[in-house]
This record gives C-alpha cells, sequence and structure tokens, in this order.
C-alpha cells in the first residue's frame, strides 16, 4: 500500500471521526421539540463523564424543576385556609419531619423517571430523562389517599396527639397536593375538611389540663427538657410540684447500664428510660418504655445521642400514656 494511499485513509478517518462529533442530537438543547411531549412527560438533560453520572445529573434537573414550580405556585386551596391557626402550634422539628416525609415521598415518584436517550461527546456524556406525568400523578394520588384515610381514622379518637398527627399530615397532603395538581391540572379533595380538625382541636385545648411531673434530680436535664417540650407541644400544662390539683402524674425513671466494650477510647452504655402515666386517684393508665444501646468517648457523649433517639420515639408512641 502506498504512503499516499496511507495518508488519503488517515485523513477520511479524521473527517469522518469529527463529523460524527458534529452530530450533537438537537435534543440535547430541545427536548421538547425532538423526544419529550410537554403535556405528557417532565424531561431534562444531564451531563457527566458517564452514562450513568449523566443521567443522575438530569433526574436531579428533573427534581428541581418540580420544586420550582411547586414554589411558584401563589394559589392555597379552600381545604387549608386556616393555615395560620395551625402554625402556632408547630415547632421547627415539627416542621422539619414534615419536609423529610414529603422529600422521601418526592424521591420515590422520582424513581419512575426513565433515561431516553444518550449520546457520548467529546468531552463528556448527555442523557435526556423523562418522567411520565400521568403515572407519577397517579402514585401522589394514592399516597395522598393513604394519608386521607390516616387522618380519618386520627380524627375519630379526638385526642391531642391523635390531633398532632393529622396536622402534621395535612402539611404533608398540602405538598403532596401541590404537586400532583402541578402533573394533572386536577385537585384531590381531602374527605376531611381542615376546619373540622381545627374546631376540635380549639375545642379540646379550651379544657387547662395540668400534668404533674414526678421525677428524681438525678436524671439529665436535657432529657427532663425534651419530655416537657413533647407535653407542651400537645397543649398541656406542666409543673415540677405536686399541687392539690393536677390531671394526670407523669412519673420519669431513667437508668443506664455500662456495658464491656473491648475499644480503646470508647465506653458503651445501656440506657432505660420508662414514663408512666397516672390519673388523680393513682391508677396507671399508660406506658412508654424505650431502651437504647450508645456508644461514645465518655458516657455524657454516649447518652447525648439517646436523648435525641428518646425524643422521636416518645413522640411516636405518645399516645400510649392516654393522658386525654
Amino acid at each position: 500500500m502506498s504512503s499516499h494511499f496511507k495518508k488519503f485513509i488517515m485523513c477520511l478517518m479524521v473527517t469522518l471521526c469529527f463529523d460524527v462529533q458534529a452530530q450533537r442530537p438537537d435534543w440535547i438543547d430541545q427536548p421538547y421539540e425532538e423526544q419529550c411531549h410537554k403535556a405528557r412527560e417532565l424531561c431534562a438533560v444531564g451531563e457527566g463523564q458517564g452514562v450513568l453520572s449523566a443521567e443522575l445529573s438530569a433526574r436531579a434537573a428533573i427534581a428541581r424543576m418540580f420544586q420550582t414550580q411547586i414554589e411558584s405556585e401563589t394559589t392555597i386551596n379552600s381545604e387549608s385556609s386556616s393555615r395560620e391557626s395551625m402554625e402556632q402550634g408547630l415547632t421547627a422539628e415539627f416542621e422539619e419531619r414534615v419536609q423529610k416525609q414529603v422529600k422521601q415521598k418526592t424521591d420515590y415518584i422520582l424513581e419512575g423517571a426513565k433515561l431516553i436517550e444518550s449520546f457520548t461527546g467529546e468531552n463528556s456524556v448527555f442523557a435526556l430523562v423523562s418522567l411520565n406525568k400521568k403515572v407519577a400523578a397517579k402514585t401522589l394520588a394514592e399516597q395522598i389517599e393513604h394519608l386521607d384515610t390516616r387522618n380519618l381514622e386520627l380524627f375519630k379518637k379526638a385526642t391531642r396527639s391523635s390531633l398532632l398527627q393529622v396536622e402534621q399530615n395535612f402539611k404533608t397532603r398540602e405538598s403532596l397536593h401541590k404537586h400532583y395538581r402541578f402533573l394533572s391540572n386536577q385537585s384531590y379533595p381531602s374527605p376531611l375538611p381542615y376546619k373540622k380538625v381545627l374546631d376540635l382541636k380549639e375545642k379540646l385545648l379550651s379544657k387547662d389540663v395540668t400534668v404533674f411531673l414526678d421525677s428524681s434530680h438525678s436524671i439529665p436535664d436535657n432529657l427532663i427538657h425534651e419530655v416537657v417540650s413533647i407535653l407542651i407541644m400537645h397543649g398541656y400544662r406542666v409543673v415540677n410540684k405536686e399541687l392539690k390539683e393536677y390531671d394526670y402524674r407523669l412519673r420519669v425513671q431513667f437508668e443506664t447500664v455500662e456495658r464491656h466494650l473491648n475499644v480503646e477510647g470508647f465506653v458503651k452504655y445501656d440506657a432505660s428510660l420508662i414514663l408512666r402515666s397516672y390519673d388523680q386517684k393513682a391508677r396507671q393508665l399508660g406506658q412508654i418504655q424505650l431502651t437504647q444501646v450508645q456508644v461514645g468517648r465518655n458516657k455524657s457523649q454516649a447518652l447525648e445521642k439517646t436523648y435525641k433517639t428518646y425524643e422521636e420515639d416518645i413522640k411516636k408512641r405518645f399516645h400510649l400514656l392516654k393522658l386525654d
């Protein structure tokens, strides 16, 4: 083969390579005009060093687009028009739990997004990802329906703890409902009007219920603070000195036992918290018993982790104390 012919072949291959690189698909810049139907899909293009990283980038772009559309919505549906009254009873931790729930549910919906196209460019890879609006809206409707069913069950109990859970569920529902409306252009009314929740809450909170917190001085202040905060969150008046008249007594017991840990520089503790509730005649009404095993560089550090875990566990099981 002559040298001139070899040079010709090499030039031809280089030209073909440049032609391939030049064939950048239009969907990279205009996904809705080339591959996606705007009425049926949410689409985004991501870029990365490989197909996987490009796909993850595209999914993140859909999530941002999704959230931007929700945050730009200024109208509030009639079922949550009395929101101001509810906000007064919520704490920052309460809001944090709601946001965590919404994110978990939204992430689950975004798992339904699919990779449609990919293109390997000269320096990076591009991926086109699509989320079917109808399928995502159906998943949202199922989640909203589950919350509605749970809210009806809790509302029938008519207790302070059950209504607090209803409030949290309504907050979660409101965010999910915005997502649903954005995807389907339809509403999903709640079978339980929020005004009924507010009316019942007002009725319950109008009763001045006093709880005598019976605890020893050996119980850490951090732990007592968490218990008091939860009681106040539920609308109870808390006293730490036994009065002639109180509605309930809540006895708090806390015990720690050091366990062997064959790791230098660390200690291990079993920590047990028991909350027992009693009426005015000293009859036990309910009980919460929690045990945690924690490791730390010292006792204080190990138990500090325990307090935070107890806080969430008490909130979840508060209805077991039967203080209504």
